[in-house]
């Protein structure tokens, strides 16, 4: 027996229409070849399943016998090939991130590294690039998502805030402070009891910057000669180096047990850092959006 799901369907549709010429119309077949297929199935069955006047067309014994029966196997079939189909649309899922060259190096690996384990059937692409590149890469479409301090709202952007840092303060290596992961967090130093001692700073129209530079005038800092770093991760060598203190982030603190430096938490007054999801305007987010903002959320640290 060599029956076929065609065949089957076409059976099916014959009998809720009880009409050849509308069923033939239905499954797109002209019909003579629609009458086709009913014979080689009757053929295969060995009985006739419809009987046929030139007005109407009625379902025989042998017919709704085999009705529920057919039915039952296309139900099956159509489940089992819309439960393929979702498995082929969530092998093909991709997810581009892009976010700043630090953020991608510190924060970034091993939520990637979490988020594949819990979601094998999608793909991510991180894009490290500059702040300004992550928004032109999100308002494109070329990027799903953006992640980083963005402090001003920009035109065709939505934002939302998915964590807060605070700034630490980096050293290179003596007694005292936080090195590694031994401790649960660095230990604490107001900005008036910072030492008088160069700085290594980010560019001045850095938004991480600006905050710094804030806290700094107020407690008399606001004048002195710094050196100046485009990225974070150079700052944190040179600190180690010995040309300087930094103030930064503390979502560089994993990066910082790379190097010999002490990290000690800015407070007295504590000056977060927000830290946003950026998406483009207007387009809906997805699933994998979603759950991909709830995974950075739940991984970083919040005060």
């Amino acid at each position: 027996m060599n029956v076929t799901a065609r065949q089957l369907r076409a059976f099916l549709t014959a009998a809720r229409l009880g009409s050849f010429t509308r069923a033939a119309e239905e499954v797109a077949v002209t019909q003579s070849g629609f009458s086709l297929m009913v014979k080689e199935l009757e053929g295969q069955i060995g009985a006739r399943l419809f009987d046929r006047t030139t007005r109407s067309v009625h379902i025989t014994e042998a017919g709704a016998k085999l009705l529920p029966v057919a039915q039952r196997m296309i139900s099956e079939l159509e489940s089992v090939i819309a439960s393929i189909d979702r498995m082929s649309d969530q092998a093909r899922r991709e997810l581009t991130i892009a976010a700043t060259p630090v953020m991608a190096a510190s924060i970034l690996p091993g939520i990637c590294r979490d988020f594949s384990n819990a979601h094998p059937y999608v793909r991510l692409h991180v894009r490290d690039v500059g702040r300004k590149e992550i928004l032109s890469l999100v308002e494109s479409g070329e990027a799903d998502l953006g992640l980083g301090a963005f402090f001003k709202p920009a035109s065709g952007i939505a934002r939302k805030r998915i964590g807060r840092f605070r700034l630490i303060y980096l050293t290179a290596t003596s007694t005292g402070g936080y090195k590694g992961a031994e401790e649960a967090k660095p230990s604490e130093i107001p900005w008036a009891m910072l030492p008088d001692e160069p700085l290594i700073s980010l560019p001045s129209d850095n938004p991480i910057q600006q905050v710094i530079d804030g806290c700094l005038k107020d407690v008399g800092r606001s004048i002195e000669q710094r050196d100046i770093c485009n990225n974070l991760l150079t700052a944190i060598a040179l600190v180690e180096a010995g040309y300087g203190s930094a103030i930064v982030p503390s979502f560089v603190l994993p990066m910082c047990e790379r190097f010999e430096v002490t990290c000690q938490t800015l407070g007295s007054p504590v000056a977060p850092i927000d830290f946003f999801m950026v998406t483009k305007k207007g387009r809906e987010a997805s699933d994998l959006v979603a759950m991909f903002a709830d995974a950075v959320s739940q991984t970083m640290t919040h005060d």
